[in-house]
């Protein structure tokens, strides 16, 4: 293999990274519907990739030139002076 630098997958890279793909029936729970895919790359095998962490909302303090301080709240994206966010 020699592609170090691809911008882009092709039916050409796909074939020479994958061995094969397992595809299992869908369920369907709550009213979402999920499948399983396990794919098998070429040299490495499967890979299992955890599932998703949501990262807590932390409020992160700003210091700026001008001596005024700002806090900034991940959750909704708000910018307030730190005496208003107190």
């Amino acid at each position: 293999m020699s592609y170090t630098r691809a911008k882009k997958l092709n039916e050409r890279i796909l074939n020479e990274l994958i061995d094969y793909i397992e595809v299992y029936h869908a369920e369907q729970e709550n009213g979402v519907r999920t499948q399983k895919l396990n794919i098998h790359y070429n040299c490495i095998g499967s890979i299992t990739i955890p599932e998703t962490v949501n990262i807590p909302n932390v409020d992160v303090t700003i210091n700026t030139r001008q001596s005024v301080n700002l806090t900034y709240n991940l959750a909704n994206g708000e910018i307030t002076p730190l005496e208003e966010a107190m």
